[in-house]
């Protein structure tokens, strides 16, 4: 796994998870995806929230707008969803077990590994991440967030009109 310092919000990056870490000169971690299929650290003195809002913000939303459409659209009404519109990622939250900051998900591709009865373990590739949340709560969330994806991209398709 390589390591980047210092990073910023990049449309061009496939982003998997923003993760809390506390350091000195660091309070998260943003793993993205490469080109030849590894994982790759990025820290960021941002807390995991101020780096998604700016995340968002460079593709002309915000962490408000975001939940507030999704919540008129899709009828959400708690553990609503984040949507990126340019890169085309549902993002969701989880509390993590030891950390005053939220993890955010960008990808609904992961497995869910029940710990205890409000305790799991979230798995991407190498990454594992204790959250509070049941093994239903995170199975529902990650299943409603696919669904909600193909909503979305339904939306954005041209519409074909039948002769």
């Amino acid at each position: 796994m390589s390591v980047k310092m210092s990073y910023q919000p990049n449309l061009n990056d496939v982003i998997l998870v923003v993760a809390p870490h506390y350091n000195t000169n660091t309070k998260s971690v943003i793993y993205t995806y490469t080109q030849n299929g590894s994982v790759m650290e990025n820290f960021t003195c941002l807390e995991t929230t101020s780096f998604v809002e700016q995340f968002l913000y460079l593709q002309g939303t915000s962490i408000i707008g975001s939940r507030e459409s999704a919540r008129v659209l899709y009828n959400f009404s708690k553990n609503i969803p984040l949507y990126a519109p340019i890169t085309q990622q549902v993002i969701h939250q989880y509390v993590m077990e030891a950390a005053p900051d939220p993890i955010y998900f960008f990808t609904s591709m992961y497995e869910v590994t029940e710990l205890a009865k409000k305790r799991c373990q979230l798995t991407l590739h190498s990454l594992s991440f204790i959250v509070k949340a049941s093994k239903k709560q995170c199975v529902s969330r990650r299943d409603r967030i696919s669904h909600y994806l193909m909503q979305k991209l339904s939306l954005h398709s041209p519409i074909i009109c039948k002769p």
